[in-house]
Formats: C-alpha cells, structure tokens, sequence
C-alpha cells in the first residue's frame, strides 16, 4: 500500500507538470537527489533530462520517493500549491536527513512566497501616487501599466495581484476621463484644425478608445469620425486657396503638403482618397500653367531646365535606390552637384554640395540628417540642422572623414576595385518609447569608394 501511495503521488505530480520545462528536484528511495526538466511519466517509467549532463535518462518509478519544483520567479501559485509543496518537503525531510540541508533551502524559498513583502507594497502605492501627479498623458498612461507589470514579476505567488488589479483599473478609469475631456476640448475646433494637428489627435483618440469601454468607447469612436470628417472638407478647401493667393512654387509645395497629408493621414474611404487625387492633378495643372518653364516629375517634384538637366546627367548617383523593407514616405530627391565616381577615397576626408529638391513643403524647424552606412560598418548620423528651401531646393553638403569607420577594412566587389556606400536624407523624430530617432524621407544614394 506504501509503494502504491508512492506511485499515485509522484504519477499526479509528473502528469500536471510533464509538458513544464522548469527545474525540478527528484529525491530517491535510497536518499539520492538530482536536478532534471522536461519530467514525464511512461507507464512505470520516469523519463527526464538531467540538467547536468543534459542526457535523457529513465528511472523506475517505484524507487522516486519525491518530485519538488524550485520556485520560478514570475510565475503565480495559487496559497494551496504553495502549501502544498512545503508540505511534501517536509515530509522528505523526516525520510531523507542526508538531503536536510537541500531541502531546507528549497523550504525556505516556497515559505518565502508566504511573507508580506513591504517594500513591493510600498513600490505599488507610489505609482499610484507617481500617476496622480502626473500629467495623465499617454506616456504616464503606458509607463505606470509597464511598472506595475514589473512589480507583478516580482510578486511571485500573487499576493498582491487584486491589489495591482483594482489600481490599475482606477487609473485606467481616469486616463479615459481626463483624456476623452481633452479630446472634446479638441474636437470644438476641427474646423481649424489642421492635419498635423489631428495626427496627434487621432493618435490620442485611438489609444483611448483602446482602454476605454461601453459608451466612452462608442463615444470616443464617433468624436475621431466627426472630427476626420470636418478636417477633411476644411483642409481639402484650404489646399486650394493656399496656392491661389500667389500660385508660386512655394504655395504649390504648402498645398501639396496638405494635399499628401490629407490623402496619407487623414482620408479613409476609396472615395474620399480619389477626391484628393483629383485634386492633385487640378493642382498641377495649375502650377504648371503659372510657372513657364517649370516641370513636374512623375513624383511631383518640381524641377526647372537646369535642374531637369542636373537629374538627367547625374541621376545614377541620386537618391532612387529604395529597399523593399523599407516604410517611408519619399518628399526628397537628392541630387550631387557633380559626379562623385573616382573622387572619394577610402579613409580620407570628402564633401561634395547637393541639391535637395522637396516633393512638398516642410513643417518649419523640421531638423534634418544624412544617414549613412559604410561597406561592414554600423550607420552613421551627419546631422545638417535645419534646412531653408526656396522654390522647393536647398543646397545641402555631404561631408565625411571617416572617423566612424576607422580601423575598418572594406573589401572591393567591382572590376574597378571599387566599394560602395549608401545614404539618405533624414528627418528627426521620435521613437514609440519617446526617445529621438530619425526616419528616412528621401530614397537611398549609392557612391563607389576607391581603396
């Protein structure tokens, strides 16, 4: 009856755990121990991998006097598990005095699970407080989320998980109102709102008819419709009398930005992008009626004859080469002045001026950067500042000592023993962690380097 406790004890332990890949403590009838994983039962046979060697092994399941699992750090018990195994260590304790000592530690981890711990206690209550003082945006929103994310790893048996519940749904519960208020206050003036502007309102309003439920949610939902609407008609109106006032290039590119923003952020129907389509083709024609001389490329860049001229001798070392993986959206076309083949050298100091030719108007104080990757290097920030374009051109100069790249060794791939590097205008921003970034909006350049 004993060895038949045995086996109806350890075969219940192995088959709720034999799919679990965390370490476990296999204790012998003859008072041996051994760390394994990936534990199961087959018929009167345990099988298992022992940590030490990794080895797959086997043993008779008559001879297994104990399975404990070591305590995983992350992972909830249930007070009853918890009891539980301090229990059966007890009990192995009493039969085995040669594996006191290990099992005493093993004891003292699961009761450890048992103790108020009140330095987390105090951890949860100043995120509250933390949050309440904060300015209930989004980013406070997440990061309070997050750190009591971190807090529940370290709370291993879950004994302050209804407390981490009830908190968190009450900042949830505020973030929603404080939040959904601001987007009220918002949406009064859609009419004037522009398209930068219901970026960021869209992005607000979507992640808060995330969190929200029931009617805030619904409500929510129909504020950022009403309010993509109204942007739509206004910015679509203003477009038009933007360039009509001078019909200059500069007015072109100011309506071609709100043009491409409305199309790219703002429209979501079939329709409604087709109407701004429309609309840009009407704009064109107009540019180009006002502006003798001057043509559109078929990206909507515009270029007079002498920079149709500069495009066409040295578009080959332009910035037309795009990446299939890449997601951007391209508003510039760089072009060098002069050819750099055969001018630059491997580890000594270049520049060369190009003209960067805009395919729509920049937000002002935009600042912008070359990014550039050498042959096995990592990528590289030349930042430029702020750029001033006039008739949709500003001269910008690539310049370089590899500093970056020194000690490197590059290998050539061409006849000529040439290697090539690669780089694209950039603009800065930030990253979803809201830390700076700079994202590519112009297509790549590709230049030979010569050993």
């Amino acid at each position: 009856m004993k060895n038949r406790n045995i086996y109806v004890l350890v075969a219940l332990i192995i088959l709720a755990q034999h799919l679990c890949a965390a370490t476990r403590l296999v204790v012998t009838s003859d008072g041996k121990s051994f760390w394994v994983s990936s534990i199961k039962q087959e018929g009167d046979i345990l099988r298992y991998y022992e940590n030490q060697t990794g080895e797959e092994k086997e043993i008779a399941l008559d001879k297994v006097h104990g399975v404990i699992p070591s305590v995983t750090k992350g992972k909830h018990y249930t007070p009853g598990e918890i009891e539980k195994y301090i229990n059966r260590i007890k009990k192995l304790k009493v039969k085995h005095k040669g594996l006191y000592r290990q099992l005493q530690t093993m004891q003292q981890e699961w009761e450890a699970l048992q103790k108020p711990n009140p330095e987390l206690e105090a951890d949860i209550d100043k995120l509250k407080t933390s949050y309440d003082a904060s300015d209930k945006s989004t980013a406070a929103y997440k990061q309070t989320v997050l750190d009591y994310g971190m807090i529940r790893y370290k709370d291993m048996q879950g004994k302050y998980a209804p407390k981490i519940d009830n908190l968190l749904e009450e900042i949830r519960s505020d973030y929603v109102a404080v939040n959904k208020a601001r987007l009220e206050k918002q949406a009064a003036g859609a009419d004037q709102m522009g398209f930068d502007a219901f970026i960021d309102f869209q992005t607000l309003a979507e992640y808060v008819a995330k969190e929200a439920k029931g009617g805030d949610k619904t409500a929510v939902e129909g504020m950022l419709q009403e309010v993509r609407t109204k942007v739509y008609d206004s910015q679509s109106r203003a477009a038009y009398t933007r360039f009509i006032r001078t019909k200059s290039i500069d007015a072109y590119l100011e309506s071609a930005r709100i043009l491409y923003g409305l199309k790219e952020n703002v429209a979501v129907t079939d329709e409604q992008k087709a109407r701004v389509d429309k609309s840009m083709e009407s704009l064109k024609a107009m540019v180009l009626k006002s502006n003798g001389g001057w043509q559109l490329t078929d990206k909507g860049f515009p270029l007079n004859r002498e920079r149709g001229t500069m495009l066409s001798q040295l578009g080959h070392r332009a910035s037309v080469n795009k990446m299939t993986y890449e997601d951007y959206n391209e508003e510039v076309l760089v072009i060098p002045e002069r050819s750099p083949d055969n001018q630059i050298k491997w580890q000594r100091p270049f520049s060369f001026p190009m003209q960067a030719f805009i395919q729509r108007a920049q937000p002002a104080g935009r600042k912008f950067a070359f990014i550039i990757t050498y042959p096995g290097a990592e990528t590289f920030i030349k930042e430029l500042g702020s750029i001033k374009f006039k008739d949709g051109m500003a001269t910008v100069n690539l310049k370089d000592d590899f500093q970056g790249a020194s000690g490197m060794q590059i290998f050539t791939n061409d006849e000529m023993g040439r290697y090539f590097f690669y780089f694209h205008l950039a603009y800065e921003t930030t990253d979803e962690k809201g830390e700076r970034a700079w994202k590519p909006i112009s297509h790549r350049s590709v230049w030979p380097i010569l050993p």
